[in-house]
């Protein structure tokens, strides 16, 4: 009895595939990176030779945090060490930001209930019609 394997064909588009291969490679160094300099570090803590290293500290690597921002699900696969550590950071970041956070294309904005002083009705009314 004679079996035969059925040949698929898989059609791969080269842009994409590109795309996710410049993902995989910028992990990859990202990575590779890392443990270089963990090693350094750890090698000029044990061995007076390697003391040169001693002032390799880790950093940021700017642009990590975007990514990591993006994901569709982060919100609910943050744990409790990243809510706690996420309200310590946010309260010291947003003085250092520019502008408000609040929405600015609201009309009749209210603070406390109350509109801004100089502000009126129809100014409100007049922001709705120019949107």
């Amino acid at each position: 009895m004679e079996t035969y394997l059925s040949r698929s064909a898989i059609i791969l588009l080269s842009e994409p595939l590109r795309r996710a291969n410049v993902a995989v490679r910028s992990i990859k160094n990202k990575r590779n990176q890392e443990t270089r300099d963990a090693i350094k570090q750890y090698l000029a803590d044990q061995f007076a030779e390697f003391a040169t290293y001693k002032s390799l500290r880790r950093r940021y690597a700017p642009g990590s945090l975007a990514s990591t921002l993006q994901s569709e699900s982060l919100i609910d696969s943050l744990n409790e060490d990243d809510r706690k550590e996420l309200s310590d950071f946010i309260p010291k970041y947003l003085p250092k930001v520019p502008g408000s956070l609040q929405n600015k294309n609201r009309a009749g904005a209210r603070v406390n209930g109350r509109r801004p002083s100089g502000h009126t009705r129809e100014d409100s009314l007049a922001v709705q019609e120019e949107n």
